[in-house]
C-alpha cells in the first residue's frame, strides 16, 4: 500500500532567525553577538541523580559558597541518592565563583554544581 502526499502539505518552511552578529573579542577571536565572554571555569558536575545538600545539617554553614577556596579532598556538598549521602570532593584547587544548584534541590547525572576558576 502507497500514500501519496498531496503537493504543498507539509512544505511550509519554518522562518529562519537571521544569523547571529559576529564580534571579535579583545583577544582577536570571534565569538556570536550578545554571548558573553565566560573566563576558562571549571565546572564541577553531579556523578549521581540524587538531592543536593550545601550543608551537613539543617543551620549548619555550608560546606563551601562563591568565594570559597578549595583544595583536593575538600568536602563540597552531599548527595543523597536512596537514603545515602555521598559527599562530594573537590578534585583540584581553585575559587569557587558560583554555586548552580539550591539547597535541597534535586540534580541530575552531570548538572553543572559548581564553577571553579583554578586560577584564582
Amino acid at each position: 500500500m502507497t500514500y501519496q502526499v498531496a503537493a504543498g502539505a507539509g512544505a511550509a518552511a519554518a522562518p529562519s532567525a537571521p544569523p547571529a552578529p559576529v564580534e571579535k573579542g579583545a583577544d582577536g577571536t570571534e565569538r556570536a553577538g550578545g554571548a558573553e565572554e565566560t573566563p576558562d571555569f571549571k565546572e564541577i558536575t553531579a556523578p549521581m541523580v540524587g538531592t543536593f545538600y550545601a550543608q551537613p545539617e539543617p543551620g549548619a554553614e555550608p560546606y563551601a559558597s562563591a568565594g570559597t577556596r578549595l583544595k583536593v579532598g575538600d568536602t563540597l556538598c552531599i548527595i543523597e541518592a536512596m537514603k545515602i549521602m555521598n559527599p562530594i570532593d573537590a578534585e583540584f584547587t581553585g575559587v569557587i565563583k558560583e554555586v548552580c544548584v539550591q539547597n535541597a534541590q534535586p540534580v541530575e547525572f552531570g548538572q553543572v554544581l559548581f564553577r571553579v576558576d583554578p586560577n584564582g
